[in-house]
């Protein structure tokens, strides 16, 4: 497993062994708090290398595309320079069918190839879609190559060439939590857990389950309190937390 914590990068094995890669590209670990590094998660690339974004404070460099080998030796790709470029938090980023990155980067939803070209293809506006412009992100590569994006009350649909589309659909409204994650589901539909269980197809359609028969209060089988996370289990359920 390899991963990061605020400023540094690691891997444990299967049986428990730590290694730590030393601090994450950007970090001056003299300069305290001034410097703090926000470091958005790794994802493994189709080149065997991981990649991800930091963020480096109110000062430049404002954020940090970097790779990390499975050997651990991590590289700087591009820096953030400019407020303008770097403005809020990069996002986790997903890998797409063309091998690019893509994400949220400076307040737009962009490409990243892994030698750090970098082309803006949307700059959400309006009263929607935060989701791919903030960390942590809630969205995820549907089956169908496309991307999708959870915002408050809604799902959006979103092309690797940057075309959004944003459903009015009643079944979300008032209900729809979207500080949860988005699920690709084997069966090709997207899922996420918030009060039942919501499957979102392709065509952006929404479904609501909702347990049937819950025990009474008190019974060690009653479902209670905020859903919260959920994962595709080998069996093809859903199971949640």
């Amino acid at each position: 497993i390899y991963g990061t914590t605020t400023n540094m990068a690691f891997r444990i094995t299967p049986d428990g062994v730590f290694t730590s890669f030393g601090y994450l590209p950007g970090v001056d670990p003299n300069a305290g708090d001034r410097f703090s590094v926000h470091a958005n998660g790794l994802v493994y690339a189709s080149d065997g290398n991981f990649y991800g974004t930091t963020s480096t404070g109110d000062l430049p460099p404002f954020s940090i595309f970097f790779s990390l080998t499975p050997d651990g030796v991590m590289t700087t790709i591009h820096t953030f320079a400019s407020f303008e470029e770097g403005e809020g938090d990069p996002t986790l980023m997903l890998q797409g069918p063309d091998s690019k990155l893509y994400g949220g980067v400076g307040g737009w939803f962009s490409s990243i190839t892994l030698d750090g070209v970098i082309t803006r293809l949307l700059q959400p506006g309006g009263p929607v879609p935060a989701e791919f412009s903030t960390a942590p992100p809630s969205f995820v590569l549907g089956a169908d190559d496309n991307f999708y994006g959870a915002g408050r009350d809604y799902v959006a649909q979103i092309t690797p060439s940057g075309v959004e589309t944003i459903p009015q659909n009643p079944l979300l409204i008032g209900v729809f939590d979207s500080s949860n994650p988005l699920i690709a589901g084997s069966d090709g539909n997207i899922y996420c857990v918030s009060g039942g269980v919501y499957q979102i197809t392709t065509a952006l359609k929404a479904t609501l389950y909702t347990p049937v028969g819950n025990p009474p209060i008190g019974d060690p089988n009653y479902i209670f309190g905020n859903w919260t996370a959920a994962a595709w289990g080998p069996d093809g359920s859903l199971y949640a937390t």
